[in-house]
């Protein structure tokens, strides 16, 4: 491949093969500048560039950090709900991760998060998480792990009535 030229009003870097075949790439000046910012790790450089990056290229930026090891970083600059939730569980920030499980709504995250709660003993969060998940049989788990027997009856019996109707 030959470097043909850039032409910054586009941002397409323009590239050619042997056989004169043309290919260009997007090739954003801000996103190269933040990224060498964050390899030279001069986080002051690149907290100046970020806000030149485009909102649709932020969720790009965010994958990059999370490769080069940044995750708190990667969390701040991320604009996809579900990467962010994702990040919030790696480095274990239950209140980030429950915040953004509430926007997401989705019963697998419900599930992950309470898997999460579980592990740093936060009991009622883990409940919440499983009711929102509708997972029963995590319920019963948790419930009868915990001596708490009448939160199974309160749980199930609504479960209970919708199956004996059905």
């Amino acid at each position: 491949m030959y470097i043909l030229g850039y032409i910054p009003a586009d941002n397409r870097l323009y590239v050619s093969d042997k056989e004169m075949h043309v290919v260009s790439f997007q090739l954003l000046l801000s996103v190269l500048e933040y990224q060498t910012a964050v390899m030279r790790r001069d986080f002051d450089t690149a907290d100046k560039v970020l806000p030149t990056i485009p909102k649709e290229q932020r969720t790009r930026v965010a994958h990059f950090l999370e490769k080069q090891g940044f995750k708190q970083q990667a969390l701040a600059v991320s604009t996809d709900p579900d990467h962010k939730f994702d990040l919030a569980v790696q480095i274990g920030d239950l209140k980030g991760a429950y915040d953004l499980a509430l926007v997401i709504d989705n019963e697998q995250k419900w599930k992950q998060l309470a898997e999460m709660a579980t592990e740093k003993s936060q009991f009622d969060l883990a409940q919440e998480c499983l009711h929102r998940a509708q997972d029963f049989g995590g319920l019963m788990l948790l419930a009868s792990a915990s001596g708490k027997i009448i939160l199974c009856f309160l749980e199930f019996s609504s479960f209970n009535n919708a199956f004996r109707t059905v």
